[in-house]
């Protein structure tokens, strides 16, 4: 697109201009993208951002942001065995929405990535998920955490802590402070 006629001014041409390009989201966060390859008009100084330019863009928001890749969310479900449709639904995740983030065609939260990197992470949770582990009611349990491996003595003390805290922020938490560690002895420590 080099020496093309300017989109705005229609009297400069496009030349190619290497950049430091800052990107703001909208929940306030911003970061500059280090050596970005514009069109900028030699007359007015309109920018254009090219196709290759926008891929590196997002790229870096990606890591920057912690979202999953479509490659990392097709490990997910291929390492636990299941289809993609079968992995929404164990999740809790509607099919197309999975489909979705599979195709790039939206990205997952990153309170969702964090929670989806847990199950990942640690298959014995990804099994308690699967199962509905929080509705066993072996024990006589009446919050239904039986099966949950934190032990119900302590599951009273546990909601109070994290009363009002969503599973995504907790489990964005326990994969900041804690990683690499089970996520049920996290919970069992903390209260």
């Amino acid at each position: 697109m080099k020496n093309k006629k300017c989109f705005e001014c229609d009297a400069g041409n496009y030349q190619i201009a290497s950049v430091d390009y800052p990107v703001e989201l909208s929940g306030g966060e911003s970061f500059t993208v280090p050596k970005v390859k514009i069109l900028r008009c030699d007359s007015c100084g309109d920018e254009v951002v090219p196709a290759e330019s926008s891929a590196q863009i997002e790229a870096y928001v990606h890591d920057k942001t912690e979202v999953l890749t479509k490659d990392e969310l097709y490990n997910m479900f291929r390492d636990v065995n299941l289809d993609q449709e079968k992995f929404a639904n164990v999740v809790g995740l509607g099919q197309k929405t999975y489909h979705r983030w599979l195709k790039g065609i939206q990205t997952p939260s990153r309170s969702m990535g964090y929670y989806l990197r847990v199950l990942a992470h640690f298959p014995e949770v990804f099994d308690w998920v699967e199962k509905r582990g929080w509705r066993n009611d072996d024990n006589g349990c009446s919050a239904g955490c039986a099966s949950c491996n934190i032990g119900c003595t302590k599951f009273g003390a546990l909601q109070a802590k994290y009363a009002g805290r969503d599973i995504n922020e907790l489990a964005g938490d326990i994969l900041y402070y804690r990683k690499g560690e089970n996520p049920a002895q996290i919970f069992a420590e903390a209260v």
